[in-house]
C-alpha cells in the first residue's frame, strides 16, 4: 500500500475493531478524522506528483489509486464506516480522476463511493427514462433490461469507461425519447446506435433476429431474406464512440454472424430434405435401366422363309 495511506488504514482498522467490540462509535468524529487525513493525502499527492517525470508520475498515481481502491473495498461492507468514508473517498477519487488526467487510465476501476455518487448525479435523467418506459407499451423483457441497467441491478462498474458510457447512455436516451414516441423498434434502434452490448441485451437482440430471420424457412426464400436482413442490419447506424464493452463485438457484427450461421444451417436443412428425393429419383432411374436391360435380353422370334417345292 502507498505510504500516504498507511496512517489512514491504521485509523480505520482501529474504528473497525471498536465496532467489533461494540464500543461507542462516533460517526461525526470519524468522518471528521477521515476527511482531515484525506486532505493530507491530497496535499502529499500534489507534491509527490510534481516531483516525478512522466513515466514515474503515472506509476505513482497508479499506486495511489490502487491504495485508495483497496481501502474503499476493504471497509465498504461495514455500514457505519461506509457512511463515514463515502464523501471523503469520493472526493479524493474525483480529484485523482479530474486533476491527474491523462496519467489516470480510464480502464482503472473507480472506488465504489465515486461510482455510486457518479450514478446518483444522473438520477433526474434516469427518472425521465423510467417514467417514459412505464407509460408506454414496451416489451416487458426489453423494459426490464434497460431499467436494470439504469438502476445497476446485476451490474458492477469496473472502469471509468463504463461510467462515461452510463452517462452518455442516460443523456442520449433522454434526448431521443423526448423527440419521438417510444416503441420497441425505436428503443432497439437507439440501443444499437449506442452499441449497448451488455450480455443481457445481446441475448435479447439476437433472439429477436432469430425470430424474424429464423432457420426454419425454405432454403431459397430464406437465403434471399437473410441477404436482405444482413444488408438492413449493416445499414443500421452505430455511434463512433466507446460501446458498453469495448472488448465485445458490436451488436451489428453479432447479428450478421448469426445470420451467416443461419444461412449455413439452412443449406444443411435444404440438403437433408433433398436427399430422400434424390434417392427416390436414383431408384427410379436404376429401375428403368434394369427394365431396359431385361428387354434387350429377350430375343426377337425368327421369321420362317418360304420353302420352294421340287
Amino acid at each position: 500500500m502507498n505510504n500516504e495511506f498507511l496512517d489512514l488504514r491504521e485509523f480505520l482498522n482501529s474504528r473497525a475493531n471498536d465496532l467489533g467490540l461494540k464500543k461507542d462509535f462516533d460517526a461525526v468524529e470519524t468522518t471528521s478524522q477521515v476527511t482531515k487525513k484525506v486532505q493530507q493525502i491530497r496535499v502529499s499527492i500534489i507534491k509527490q506528483g510534481s516531483r516525478c517525470d512522466d513515466i514515474h508520475r503515472k506509476q505513482y498515481y497508479k499506486s495511489v489509486h490502487d491504495s485508495l481502491l483497496q481501502l474503499s473495498i476493504a471497509f465498504n461492507h461495514i455500514t457505519q464506516l461506509q457512511s463515514c468514508l463515502n464523501i471523503p473517498f469520493s472526493c479524493l477519487n474525483n480529484f485523482l480522476y479530474s486533476n491527474c488526467y491523462p496519467d489516470i487510465d480510464v480502464a482503472w476501476r473507480p472506488t465504489p463511493p465515486f461510482a455510486s455518487n457518479f450514478i446518483s448525479n444522473h438520477k433526474a435523467g434516469v427518472d425521465v427514462i423510467c417514467n417514459t418506459i412505464a407509460s408506454g407499451q414496451t416489451d416487458p423483457v426489453l423494459a426490464k433490461i434497460v431499467l436494470d441497467y439504469l438502476h445497476q441491478y446485476g451490474y458492477t462498474i469496473s472502469s471509468y469507461t463504463q461510467l462515461q458510457y452510463y452517462k452518455s447512455f442516460v443523456q442520449y436516451l433522454c434526448k431521443k425519447l423526448h423527440k419521438q414516441p417510444l416503441s420497441d423498434q425505436s428503443l432497439s434502434k437507439i440501443l444499437v446506435y449506442i452499441n449497448f452490448n451488455t450480455p443481457q441485451y445481446i441475448r435479447y437482440f439476437l433472439n429477436q433476429v432469430r425470430q424474424v430471420y429464423g432457420p426454419d424457412w425454405n432454403f431459397t426464400a430464406s437465403e434471399l431474406q437473410i441477404k436482405a436482413a444482413k444488408k438492413k442490419i449493416s445499414a443500421m447506424p452505430e455511434r463512433n464512440s466507446a460501446p458498453y464493452n469495448p472488448l465485445a463485438p458490436s451488436l451489428c457484427i453479432l447479428a450478421n454472424k448469426l445470420l451467416t450461421m443461419s444461412s449455413s444451417y439452412n443449406l444443411k436443412i435444404y440438403t437433408a430434405k433433398q436427399q430422400p428425393l434424390l434417392a427416390q429419383k436414383a431408384q427410379e432411374v436404376a429401375r428403368k435401366r434394369q427394365l431396359l436391360k431385361e428387354k434387350k435380353k429377350i430375343k426377337k422370334p425368327k421369321i420362317a422363309g418360304n420353302q420352294s417345292g421340287g
